[in-house]
Parts: structure tokens; sequence; C-alpha cells
């Protein structure tokens, strides 16, 4: 899904020019690049379970410091770039297994639930995504 992440990127220059596309790339990848470390330190964890999707053998089981919604928004206000780094859990939503944490202390429960009536399959919910993000781009 870094495509869809980096086209929001794109869309932020759109919608605010004088922000660097630096800037935007870093305020949309932010929870992807603090996870590795969070992971490294013990502080978040992922298994290996393969077939688990059909893109990636990846469980992330619990990642609620860079990737819950809670954590999101508060990353985003300390580095100035709240929409961006939002932006992040909003497209992981849509495309991951049910599992995005709303919170850092919360469980996925209601979001697994929600998502999981919500959600057609992820390679759909992918090429939707991507459109959207097109068609916002390229306006």
């Amino acid at each position: 899904m870094f495509i869809g992440h980096f086209g929001l990127g794109f869309a932020g220059k759109k919608a605010a020019p004088s922000v660097s596309l630096g800037t935007l790339f870093l305020s949309v990848q932010l929870a992807d690049g603090l996870w590795p470390l969070f992971l490294v330190l013990g502080l978040e964890h992922v298994r290996i379970v393969p077939g688990i999707t059909k893109l990636s053998p990846f469980d992330f089981y619990n990642y609620p410091i860079s990737h819950s919604l809670v954590a999101l928004l508060g990353w985003g206000i300390a580095a100035g770039i709240a929409a961006g780094v939002v932006s992040h859990w909003v497209l992981d939503f849509a495309v991951h297994r049910p599992d995005m944490p709303v919170a850092p202390a919360g469980k996925t429960g209601a979001i697994r639930a929600l998502s999981t009536r919500l959600a057609p399959r992820q390679s759909h919910q992918s090429r939707l995504s991507h459109r959207l993000l097109l068609r916002i781009y390229c306006q």
C-alpha cells in the first residue's frame, strides 16, 4: 500500500503547494518509519504467518504506538503535519486486515468487527483507494 500513501502525499502537494513534497512524503510514511524502530525495541510486535494475506505473511497483531489512530494524531500534532500522518491510518484501515488499533492501549476488536462488515476484499479496496487518489490529484 506504499503507493497509496505516496499518492496522498502528491495530492497534499496540490492542496498545499507551499509545503515541500519531502515533508508531505514524510508525513504520510511516518508510521511506517517508526514501526521498525519500535519493533526492534520490543515495544511493538509482528508474527510471520504464511498465507495470512495474499501479499504479505505479516500478522501485525500489536503496533499501537506507531499505527493507532490516537498515537498517529499525537505524532502528527507533535510534528506539525497531522493531516498527512493521520491519513496513514485511514488508508491502512481501508486495505489492511482488520487489525488497526484506535488507541495505544485499546484492542482492535471493535475496529475488527466494523472493518470486517464494511470491507470488501483487499485487492478491491486497493484498486478503489488508488483510483480515488488519482482522481483527487489529477483534478
